[in-house]
């Protein structure tokens, strides 16, 4: 992650994100989750953006502070609302191209979102629903 791939986020079965700092290998654990973090994804086109997901039914995306060596979240979908998963979603992927941005998540709530990112940031976000 980072203009200069400096860093590098880890996803280890705990609800904190782990930022690695490549050059050191300094360790900062980012929480922002309440159960086992499942899946990540950094887009092509921004790599200060990282999206994660978790069994806490959340999607979170973040922000890359390099200068802090952080990451604080842009947008945040959990609990009972329109757009959180009803149970664990299993994947995330940025889309391959600015052009459109979006996010797409996929959970064993059988559910396909597409997170439309044309709003970002806000602290909030919806999705379309796809079944």
């Amino acid at each position: 992650m980072g203009d200069k791939d400096d860093f590098l986020a880890v996803a280890s079965n705990s609800p904190e994100l782990k930022l690695y700092e490549t050059k050191t290998f300094n360790c900062k654990f980012i929480p922002g989750h309440t159960a086992s973090v499942v899946s990540l994804s950094v887009p092509h086109w921004n790599s200060s953006l990282l999206a994660s997901c978790a069994k806490d039914n959340s999607v979170i995306i973040w922000k890359l502070n390099g200068e802090k060596e952080t990451l604080s979240p842009l947008a945040v979908c959990s609990g009972i609302t329109s757009c959180s998963h009803t149970s664990t979603p299993s994947s995330i992927s940025f889309s391959h191209t600015c052009t459109v941005p979006f996010l797409l998540s996929i959970g064993y709530d059988t559910m396909l979102k597409l997170w439309p990112l044309n709003t970002l940031p806000t602290k909030t976000f919806d999705s379309v629903e796809k079944a």
